[in-house]
Parts: C-alpha cells; structure tokens; sequence
C-alpha cells in the first residue's frame, strides 16, 4: 500500500474518532471496541503510541468487515452490550465459583441458566473444567445482558428449576400421548389407560388432543403408579395394551347394556323356554335367562346384538306391542315346532305337491315355498311351523280332522296355487256400481292379503338372519349397510373367514325384488359358501356358480356378483368381478389414493358357453390403511327429483372420509344419501361393503 493511501487511511480514522460516537466504545479496563466487527479491536490504551495505527492494523490484519469502509457500521446499541458482555465476559469464571445462583444443574448433570431458567446442555464436568465454555450461552442469552451478569436468588433460580421440570414433564407426557401408540389406550368413554400398570383412570382424553390440566391429572397419576418409578419403568407391550382397552370397551358395553336391561321392560322379554327375546330381530338369542340374573349373561347377550343384523340395519328397537306380539308368536312357533317333530313321521305331514311343496295337512293349501325335498322334513320343520300359526285352520296340539287321502283328493281337484305376484295386490273384481259383487269375496280377498303381508314379514325376518356375521379379525375392520327398498330384497353381501388367513368377501345384486330375488340370493349365497370353503380362486368360484345357476334360470335373471379373497399371510388381494359395478381402493399413502377398480366379466344366470374366459382376475398388494368400498347400483342411480347421486359423489365422500374406520365412512355416506334424497322414497336396494386393513403381519 502506498504510503499516500496509508495517510489518507490514518486522517479518515482521526476523523471518525473525532465524530463518531460509535468509534469511543470502550471496555472496561481500557480497551476499543471495533465498530465493524463488534470485537476488541485495540487491547490496554496508553498514551504511548497512537491510537490510529493500532486501529489500522486491526483494520488489516484482524477485521472481517471493515473493507475499507466501505463495510456496514453496527447500531450503536447492539455496539454497548456487546461492551457490557465483553466486560462480564471476564467475570463468568469468578461468579460460576463463588456465586451459587451460577451453581444449578438439571438431574441429568447440564446447567441451569440462572438467567432465562432453561436447561443449556453443557455437562457440568466440562463447565467446572472451563467455565468459559458458558460463554457461548450468555453471549446469546438477552436476560444476561439485562440484569449486567447479576443473577436471581439461589431460592429463585431453585423455584425457576423445579418449574422447568415440570413443564419438561408435561411436555414429553404430550409427546408421547400424541405420537407413541402404548400411550394412546383410550376406551370409547375416552378413559385413559395407563401403560405401566393398565388401570383404567378416570382421566378422559380426545385422541389427538391433550390438555394441561389432563397432562397435570396424568403426571399425578404416574407419580402413584408402582410401575412407572420415576421413569424407569417398562411399558407393557402394545398388544396387551390394547386388549386391556378392548376389554374396557366390552366391560363399558355390559354396562349400558345392564342399565337398558334394568330401566327398559322392552329388554326383559323371555320366551316360554326362559330365552332372551331380541327387541331388534324380533327372535329368540338362545341365552336362558335364570332368575332373572342379568350380570351373568351380559356377554351372551351382548354377542348375539353385534351379530344381529335387524340391530345394524334400524339401529332402534321395536315399539313395545310390537315386540310383545312377535313374542307370543314365537312361543306360538314353538309349540308348533315341539308338535311337528313328533309327528314328522307321520305320513299326514309328509304330502307333497308336484315339484315339492309341502301341503299343509290342516288348510290343505300347497306351501311351494316349504319344500320338502327327498321326503326329509327336519331341516324344514322352522318353515311348517311358521305356515302353522298363521295358519287359520291349524289348533295348537290338535291333530288334523283331514286325512291322507282328503288332501290327495284336494291335490287333483284344485289348480296347483301360484305363487302370489303383483296382480294378487289388486282389488276384487267390481259390478258396475263400482262396488264389490260380495261381502264374502271382499273378506276373502282381505284374508289373502293379510297372509301374503305376514309371509312377506317372515321372508323379511328370514332374508336379514341369513346376512352375514361381521367377523372380528385382527388384520381388517368390517361395517355393512343393508337398505332393501322393499320388504324382500335381491341384493347380498358375503363375509367368509377361510382357512389359512385368508377371508373371502363379495356383495351382490340380482336383477329384481321380491321372493323370487330372495331364493336366487338364497343360492347364490349358499353356492359362494361351498366353493370359497374349498380354496378355489375368485375366477372358479363364480364359474363353478354359473355352472350351477344356469340350467334352473330363464336367461333373462341374472346376478352380479363381485368377489375378492383377502390373504393376509400373503398381503395380497385377488378379485373377480361378474358384470358388477367397480370397487373403490382408497389409501392417502399410496401414490395414487383413491383407485377404481374395474375387471371385465358377465353376470351370472346368463347363458353363455364361454363365460370363464371372459372373467378377468386380479391380484394386487394390501397396505395398512388400505379402505375397499363395495357397493351395489341402489347407491349411485339413487333420485331426488332433479338429479342421480352419481359416482362422482361418492368418490367425492370416499376422498374426504377414508381415511376414517369403515363404519364413519359408512356412516357419512348413507347421511349424505339421506340428505340428498329429500324425501324422496327410494327406489332400489342399496348395500355397502367397506373394509379397512389395520395390521399386516
């Protein structure tokens, strides 16, 4: 540098120190204060030697941000504490050995900031080796710089510590409740259950959400607990965390359960055999009440209502007369059963019309619903008994006035009966004055009536007793809606736990209501059950269905049908679809999250000699989280009067709702279905099948 440049340099320095305020910050004992750098810039001033080459040489050989002044001077206020932090800097070693505010360390031997009371990290090994190493800190700690270096009270910082602990505590219980599963064991009252010990608390927690004053209740709870001990307890594993909630839940069930039971005659109905009668099914549980002890059969009880399908399909019992009546019905059904198996044998109850039908040995009228096949009449004996209570010429424990040969000479002189069917609903011929011909023909059409609607009600009752049962299985979650439109209805679904892990599930419809549907539902069902039990595919399964079905169908019924085997050993899925609609996979994880699975194939019922090989079958992965949603046509051609709920709709709630448990999905659903019908009656059936995988081994 040129000796000009230097003098040019020297002259702006004397300048500054002349007229700036920020170049006279001086650190006690004596030293300058860079206004660049914020650094010592000019160590132990003395008259001796100037002061302006000193600051040049810091300028050159030490300052990183004095570039010729051109670089950017500090506010002046940030200048003084540094100066104020320089100065205490020297006193850190002095006060952390003789003061005992500088002496706090946390339990797990860091120390404790006596100025912004918080937990700094430094081991306290390496702070009585240096004590410097605190340096770093306080240059960043604002309280230091506020109090000058004069720390609280050793009672205060002691107070401020003991605080801390307790809202580390509270913290890391937050933590753990929101992230960790063993601490998320939360029965359906929202109770908390501890995983040290397992006690169900009284603590009542929203999963997903945790308050202090719960945190607080938690904390206290611990601090009684055996086997937490400070912390240094074990947790129990997940799985018996789990089934300890699980167990909670029944106990809570069991509980509202009682106290329905108790508060409700509704729910202390009995038959004759001193069985429970189901206020939901309008049928006998099987459980045999003694004395009226209720305590003891809760869980018999409480089993048949999560199987019963009445329950999930109304979710409200029956109204009390209703009940009563189908009571005194069944015990009616009872006694008719007990008489009919003594007399079985008897050729009088064995007469069959052409193509089966049971003739009924009391009323002489051919049942072709009761069909008594290869003369066995046990597997039937629920059929007859109930044609006989409402049978009006059929007296309890009486025999029949008529004889073998009376109904065989009825047999060839009446027409076989029809089935009833639509025209059977019409009114009886009028005469011209609009009025019936006779009293006697209106009473007799009115009776007929009044026994097709009883019929109808049986077959109801039978239809939803055939529905599957929900398994509970560990690896996925089931919910079903069941919605006929009418009182008979031609869709199914299918639930079949198999060997091996697996579980097969379909749903289906078949083309119209009414008897008929129901017996090819009937069928069909029967026929999945048979060849899903005996481990073919989906694509043999509903081929060797068709196989089956065809020769006794007219080509004009069908029935779609979609299936898929879930095998969890696997973690696989395979499905064939038989001309049903597609099958939403909804999944956020996965790159694509909702998914419409379409597979080609025919309805069965159809003829067709190569329906095999129009069958497509598919397997793909499962994932946790994976929702399947099956339904049936009923949903998505659902009408209000201006438009048809549409497949767009659906997948619209699919996307916003599963991610939740099928039964909320569900439940979403058949809300938005409802609202969007607007009171308008529905027009088809409508079933919905959704599944959730929850665990994969």
């Amino acid at each position: 540098m040129s000796m000009i440049r230097e003098k040019e340099i020297l002259k702006q320095i004397l300048q500054q120190l002349q007229d700036n305020s920020k170049w006279n910050i001086i650190v006690p004992p004596n030293h300058w204060l860079c206004p660049y750098c914020g650094e010592i810039g000019v160590e132990n001033l003395s008259m001796k030697g100037k002061l302006e080459r000193k600051i040049y040489r810091h300028f050159l050989d030490e300052c990183t941000s004095w570039n010729f002044f051109e670089g950017q001077e500090l506010e002046e206020a940030p200048l003084m504490e540094r100066a104020l932090f320089l100065r205490l800097r020297e006193e850190i070693p002095e006060r952390f050995k003789t003061q005992k505010s500088w002496q706090f360390f946390e339990k797990h031997g860091c120390w404790f900031c006596p100025f912004c009371f918080q937990n700094t990290k430094i081991p306290k090994a390496k702070v009585v080796q240096d004590p410097m190493i605190l340096e770093k800190h306080l240059s960043d700690c604002y309280k230091f710089i506020d109090l000058e270096g004069e720390a609280p009270t050793p009672s205060k910082v002691k107070e401020e510590l003991n605080r801390y602990y307790k809202l580390v505590g509270l913290q890391f219980l937050k933590d753990n409740l929101l992230s960790k599963p063993e601490w998320q064991g939360i029965d359906e009252k929202g109770r908390w259950h501890c995983p040290y010990c397992l006690e169900r608390t009284s603590i009542q927690i929203t999963r997903g959400k945790v308050e202090e004053k719960q945190l607080a209740a938690i904390a206290h709870h611990l601090t009684q607990c055996p086997k937490y001990q400070k912390g240094k307890g074990k947790l129990n594993p997940l799985k018996e965390i789990q089934e300890k909630v699980l167990l909670s839940n029944k106990n809570l069930q069991y509980e509202s359960l009682l106290e329905s039971i108790e508060s409700d005659t509704l729910y202390q109905l009995l038959t004759e055999r001193g069985e429970w009668f189901c206020p939901f099914c309008m049928e006998s549980s099987g459980v045999q009440i003694q004395n009226y002890n209720w305590k003891n059969h809760l869980s018999q009880i409480s089993k048949h209502l999560s199987n019963c399908q009445a329950r999930k399909f109304s979710r409200k019992p029956k109204s009390f007369d209703q009940v009563k009546k189908a009571l005194q019905v069944w015990n009616q059904k009872e006694k008719a059963m007990r008489f009919l198996a003594k007399m079985v044998t008897q050729p009088l109850f064995r007469c069959t019309a052409k193509g089966g039908g049971w003739v009924c040995p009391y009323c002489m009228e051919v049942q072709n619903h009761i069909l008594l096949l290869g003369g066995e009449v046990k597997s039937i004996l629920d059929d007859m008994a109930s044609h006989l209570v409402s049978c009006s010429s059929y007296q309890e424990g009486k025999l029949p006035e008529n004889s073998i040969e009376d109904l065989k000479n009825s047999l060839r002189i009446k027409k076989k009966r029809k089935s009833p069917d639509s025209s059977s609903l019409k009114s009886p011929k009028e005469d011209s004055s609009g009025k019936p011909k006779t009293r006697k023909i209106m009473l007799a059409w009115k009776e007929e009536q009044a026994s097709l609607v009883r019929s109808l009600e049986e077959a109801r009752a039978k239809q939803l007793s055939m529905l599957s049962p929900i398994p509970e299985l560990e690896e996925v979650d089931f919910y079903t809606l069941f919605r006929p439109c009418s009182q008979i209805s031609g869709d199914f679904y299918e639930i079949l736990p198999l060997e091996n892990r697996r579980v097969l599930v379909a749903i289906g419809d078949v083309s119209g209501h009414g008897i008929e549907a129901a017996l090819l539902v009937g069928m069909v069902k029967k026929l999945i059950q048979i060849y899903g039990k005996e481990q073919y595919s989906p694509v043999e399964i509903l081929a060797r269905t068709q196989k089956e079905l065809v020769p006794d169908m007219d080509g004009k019924t069908f029935v779609s049908v979609f299936l898929m085997i879930l095998d969890f050993s696997q973690k696989k899925a395979i499905m064939a679809n038989g001309g049903h609609l597609p099958v939403f996979l909804f999944n956020r994880k996965r790159e694509e999250k909702i998914q419409k699975i379409f597979l080609s194939g025919m309805a069965l019922g159809l003829h067709q000699d190569n329906f095999i090989d129009l069958l497509q079958e598919a397997e793909m992965d499962i994932r946790v989280g994976d929702q399947f949603f099956l339904y049936t046509d009923g949903l998505i051609e659902a009408h209000n009067k201006k438009e048809e709920f549409g497949e767009d709709r659906l997948l619209e709630l699919i996307c916003k709702y599963g991610r939740y448990e099928p039964e909320y999905l569900v439940y979403k659903v058949e809300k938005a279905l409802h609202n969007f019908h607007q009171g308008k009656k529905q027009s088809d059936d409508i079933t919905i099948c959704a599944l959730q995988i929850k665990r994969l081994k």
